[in-house]
């Protein structure tokens, strides 16, 4: 240990010493970190001083994984600090060892994919940095995770072991025994699992020759177990065991049309492994003809019995998997007679989707066969004999219908790799715990080298964007190109999040693209996108641009490919999403509100039956309670987050239930958050602005007022929705009365208070003579004997005398 070591150790010592014995210290750090809230603030001293509190003192542990976690989630302490903790001060940490090895196992339990790349970091650092004991507790734990039957838990962990296998090998072989464990619990594992199990024995079995033979002998038992078994799942996990193990060994089977696709699959990935990737010996393969039956079936499914239609499904299914296998083997390739015919067998994938689509229509309850190797289901689909040669396509160039196929396959699979599990779209309907069917070769690269792979991607993606973008500016029907906007948004979504140093000439370049939006859809898609890549809060120009933006979506007419208005639960869900994007970056919310409220809701009030507002097309009867719902939210938060004293109200009401159940709900909050924030502040204004004060509360008064009405409207009815909302409400209104007198106390004007009883009224202000009930009310108005026969159940100020 070096002086400089011996110098940092003793710092540290003085450090836990202070943290054990004086309670403060370890408090006013953790507050201290906690406070910090950009990534540049914090340094490796942070980390360390978490991870020593964490080890020393046992009263602060939950609040210290709370705020690690917290800072994780942010992005405050990327996964470098650590290493760079480790590599740099692992003398000082390994004293920490075994709260390091806690927070990596609860981390591993988080939902966060960012807490869980954490936590398996923090496995890999400590079993390279630390000694053998360390690295024997972090096997272990992470054979336990794999033995837990967690799907995220088990996933980490095979991937956290095949990364010491490639970069600690000679040193993970000292407890290869504890690896070797995991093959008692195969059952757990799906293919994908099993086959990253057995490279992992693999690499441990034949690295080293004589200490590696005994994990040689128990995989050569396994899987000659698993082979000679009628289990057919048994039988396959000793197929993936046995060319895992062997690398390229080809298993002769008789070939049926479902395993056509993984026989070819096998051939051609021997081939290029054999030949650095060059495919020519078998490029017969690619362009070789394809014998199908007649497949000019419009007008004809009605005629063909049930066998036959599913007989035609079946055949389409095949010959899909075939091309799709083809395109996948050969599209790296450089010849360019071999591009041409990856084309031609793209465009023969979109018409033979079009046509199987049709096909399953016409055949309700057919079950395709197993479209994957991954597949659990039992072989023996007899061998079909079709006639009559497929056409030829002699379109060689990327049409609209091959892009959009490129694009949605690309989506699925960036969503898949890039996206956390809950959020990830179902392409199709999956067998419970199989996550990974259809994706298994994927799924064996880590999201870096997919997102390293597609960002090679990103110029002709922008290349593509831009012709659409001029193809719109010229006035074309966007019917044929609105599909591919849509999907190349979504790939830039899933793949420009986290390129933190690409986002500010990311967001400027997508902005371009605001005046060529052809559909509601892909507005809401770009402004996910802009939202998604811009820093957290949103500051400056940026701000500005969204709100302008999201403001010019929502004062714009959309229109669907058939010329019908958007509408729908989708519709008003993605109008709920940009209505909230405009009013939290407007620099003025209650102007904005305002807007709405005295030029929109208006010329909706006056339009037709069917009509919309001329000033905000997106808002019609249909989506007045989204706009309702979200400027009463906006309002209640911002009067919280703005100087107290500054009110704002909207009363323009429908009276359906959702508006009056969102009004009542809201409306107390409001109340609430006046008590709360402006009342203090009119305690102290009141002598100075005497006027102003009454006038606002005046004005205020017309409000609580209505909610007073709309409460007995609630109750006339028998609404329970709304009813529910009253005894709260009620209470409010109450406590603004008694909250009116004391300030007047607090100010010596008690005797300009005064109370009366308020009728129950309903919404269109008539009296409701059913009802004997009435509640208290204050009233800001003077106290004229005009304001008190017009309703003789009001509470209100009397001019008092103004006093020196």
């Amino acid at each position: 240990m070096t002086t400089s070591q011996n110098c940092v150790k003793v710092l540290f010592d003085v450090i836990k010493l202070a943290v054990r014995f004086q309670k403060d210290v370890s408090e006013a750090w953790i507050k201290a970190i906690e406070n910090s809230t950009s990534a540049s603030d914090h340094k490796v001293l942070d980390l360390i001083v978490l991870l020593l509190i964490h080890s020393t003192n046992s009263k602060n542990r939950k609040q210290t994984e709370k705020v690690l976690r917290s800072k994780i989630r942010l992005g405050c302490m990327p996964e470098q600090l650590m290493q760079n903790a480790f590599q740099d001060h692992s003398m000082v940490i390994k004293d920490f060892f075994p709260s390091i090895l806690s927070l990596a196992q609860t981390f591993l339990h988080s939902a966060h994919p960012a807490v869980v790349s954490f936590g398996s970091c923090m496995y890999k650092q400590a079993f390279a940095a630390f000694d053998s004991y360390c690295q024997q507790e972090v096997v272990c734990a992470l054979v336990t995770h794999v033995c837990s039957g967690n799907e995220t838990e088990l996933d980490v962990s095979l991937d956290v072991l095949t990364d010491l296998v490639i970069l600690h090998t000679s040193l993970l072989m000292r407890y290869a025994t504890f690896v070797k464990s995991i093959l008692d619990s195969m059952q757990k594992l799906n293919p994908c699992q099993i086959r990253k199990l057995f490279y992992i024995l693999s690499m441990l079995a034949f690295s080293q020759r004589q200490e590696g033979s005994y994990i040689q002998d128990d995989m050569h038992m396994v899987i000659r177990k698993w082979l000679s078994s009628s289990v057919p799942n048994h039988k396959q996990m000793g197929i993936i065991g046995a060319v895992t193990m062997m690398g390229s060994v080809a298993l002769k089977r008789a070939v049926s049309p479902l395993c056509l696709s993984p026989c070819f699959r096998l051939l051609r990935l021997y081939t290029g492994e054999q030949n650095n990737g060059s495919l020519e010996e078998i490029d017969a393969l690619l362009g070789c003809p394809l014998y199908l039956t007649d497949l000019e079936v419009e007008g004809k499914l009605d005629s063909l019995s049930k066998q036959e239609r599913e007989f035609l499904c079946s055949l389409l299914f095949y010959a899909l998997n075939w091309f799709r296998e083809v395109v996948n083997a050969f599209c790296q390739q450089q010849d360019a007679e071999m591009k041409g015919k990856v084309l031609t067998r793209l465009q023969n994938i979109t018409e033979l989707q079009n046509v199987l689509g049709k096909c399953l229509a016409a055949t309700p309850g057919y079950v395709p066969p197993p479209a994957t190797f991954d597949s659990e289901a039992p072989e023996g689909v007899p061998s079909i004999n079709a006639g009559g040669p497929v056409r030829k396509g002699s379109v060689v160039q990327l049409g609209p219908a091959e892009l959009c196929f490129l694009l949605d396959d690309m989506c699925w699979k960036l969503e898949h790799v890039l996206t956390p599990g809950s959020t990830r779209r179902v392409p199709f309907l999956k067998e419970r715990g199989n996550k990974d069917a259809g994706f298994s070769h994927l799924c064996q690269r880590s999201p870096k080298e997919v997102a390293v792979c597609v960002v090679k991607l990103l110029k002709p993606l922008c290349n593509h964007m831009e012709n659409m973008h001029n193809y719109f500016q010229v006035g074309s029907n966007f019917d044929s190109k609105n599909h591919q906007v849509l999907l190349l948004l979504k790939v830039f979504l899933v793949l420009l999040v986290g390129k933190r140093e690409w986002l500010c000439e990311s967001f400027q370049y997508l902005l371009n693209f605001q005046q060529s939006i052809p559909s509601f859809q892909c507005a809401f898609v770009l402004t996910q996108l802009l939202m998604a890549i811009s820093e957290k809060p949103m500051t400056g120009w940026k701000r500005e641009k969204m709100a302008s933006l999201a403001k010019q979506f929502l004062c714009q007419s959309w229109v669907k490919p058939g010329g019908d208005q958007e509408k729908g639960s989708h519709f008003n869900s993605a109008l709920h999403t940009l209505l909230c994007v405009y009013l939290e970056h407007t620099d003025n919310i209650l102007k904005a509100v305002e807007e709405i409220s005295s030029v929109g809701v208006p010329e909706l009030i006056n339009s037709a039956k069917d009509g919309r507002s001329a000033t905000y097309p997106t808002l019609s009867r249909q989506t007045f309670p989204v706009f309702f719902r979200v400027m009463m939210a906006q309002l209640e938060s911002s009067v919280k987050s703005i100087p107290a004293g500054k009110p704002s109200d909207s009363s323009e009401v429908f009276d359906s239930r959702p508006v009056l159940s969102i009004c009542l709900k809201y409306g107390r909050l409001f109340v609430e958050a006046f008590l709360k924030l402006a009342m203090p502040l009119l305690d102290h204004s009141f002598k100075k602005h005497r006027d102003d004060v009454q006038s606002l509360l005046k004005t205020l008064q017309l409000s609580t007022r209505q909610l007073h009405h709309m409460c007995g409207h609630s109750k006339i009815h028998q609404d329970l929705s709304l009813t529910n909302h009253v005894p709260l409400l009620k209470k409010s209104l109450e406590q603004f009365v008694y909250r009116v007198k004391a300030m007047l106390a607090f100010n010596h004007c008690q005797e300009a208070f005064w109370v009366g009883i308020l009728k129950n009224r309903d919404l269109q202000g008539e009296e409701i003579l059913s009802q004997a009930s009435a509640a208290p009310e204050e009233d800001s108005a003077e106290g004229s004997e005009e304001d008190l026969a017009d309703s003789t159940a009001e509470v209100g100020l009397s001019t008092a005398p103004r006093r020196p």
